[in-house]
This record gives structure tokens, sequence and C-alpha cells, in this order.
């Protein structure tokens, strides 16, 4: 045999050879932001049962773990402050490299809690969602109004109260007193209109 057909057997083998090869990573994170740019970041998995399999970065964009088990599990990207993502109820099945891609919005640089943000969710007596609705704050010069899953949102600053009418069409309008307070800057509550 030839000293060259003998190394290009050689390197045949090795690549066939899964015993010689590396096997690739079990999970593969495609972090970016916004404008679509890598995005160095923190990921963490916790299993459903809340085991940490692993805490690792991703760099360039993207955040590899090799070994995750068979359990299923969560992956946590970002920081706990603003911005976060959570993938729940992950698996990885058999010798293949689960992808997923994640967008991050980070506020840190830009946020600053300057009071209550308000969620209103409206629906009728038997619990579906009803869109359309008239939010109107006392004082306040636009109303908002509901969307398909019967939601409109309000800002509030610290240290005020609102008082909120709710209307729709053939249905009876519904008030309601909202303070903002420091401690309690996420406000959500649920309006139900009874028909006419």
């Amino acid at each position: 045999m030839c000293p060259h057909c003998h190394l290009a057997l050689l390197f045949a083998l090795s690549i066939a050879s899964p015993g010689l090869s590396a096997r690739p990573c079990d999970l593969r994170i495609l972090v970016e932001d916004f404008d679509r740019r890598p995005a160095e970041l923190p990921v963490v998995l916790i299993t459903d049962t809340g085991k940490v399999i692993a805490k690792t970065r991703s760099v360039g964009g993207v955040a590899e773990v090799c070994d995750v088990g068979v359990e299923t599990f969560s992956a946590v990207i970002g920081s706990e402050l603003c911005g976060q993502v959570l993938i729940r109820h992950l698996e990885v099945k058999g010798p293949r490299t689960l992808t997923l891609r994640a967008s991050y919005k980070s506020c840190h640089a830009d946020y600053f809690q300057a009071g209550c943000t308000v969620l209103i969710r409206v629906m009728d007596g038997a619990g579906r969602r009803l869109e359309g609705a008239t939010v109107q704050g006392i004082g306040r010069r636009y109303p908002g109004r509901t969307d398909a899953y019967g939601r409109d949102y309000l800002g509030m600053d610290f240290g005020t109260t609102l008082e909120v009418h709710v209307t729709l069409t053939g249905h009876r309008r519904e008030t309601l007193t909202l303070s903002c307070r420091e401690d309690l800057h996420q406000i959500e509550k649920t309006v139900v209109l009874k028909r006419e």
C-alpha cells in the first residue's frame, strides 16, 4: 500500500468512526439583541424539579451545553433585573443538537421606575375576554381600548389615585379606583362587565 493511501485511509476512518470524533453538544442557544446583533449574556439551565444543570454565558451570541441529560428543563437567558428570556419544557432526545434562538431586550441602561404600570383585563360573566371596551381614566385626555385579549395598559405616577370607567356597548359600566405606590408599582385588575 502506498504511504499516501495509508494516511488517506486513517483520515477517512477518523471522520467516519463515532468513537474517534467528538459528539455534538446537546444544546446550542443563539442569542441576539433586538437589533439582531449577537448578545453576550448569562445562561442557566434548570430542570423542572429545580436542579441547576448548567451555568454558562453566550460568547459571540452563542451558548453551548454539551451534556444536558434527559430531564425536562428550562433555559433562562439574561439577568433577573429586566428583559430576561425564559424558554420552558425543553428536552434533548438522541444525538442531535437542540438549537434555540432568543431575542433579548435589555433595559438596564434606560430603565427607571417613576410610576406604576397598570394592566386592566376586561371580560364578561362567562370569563370571555372583551375586545373594544373603552377604558377611561378620569382626567385623562384619551381613553384606551381593550385588545383582542381584553387588555388595556395605563401608566400612573407614584402617589396618585385614578378613577377608571370601563364601558362597552350592551354592558353596564364598571368603575374602579387605582392607587399607585412605590411598593406596588405593577398593578393588574380584572373587570367583569355584565349585560344590560
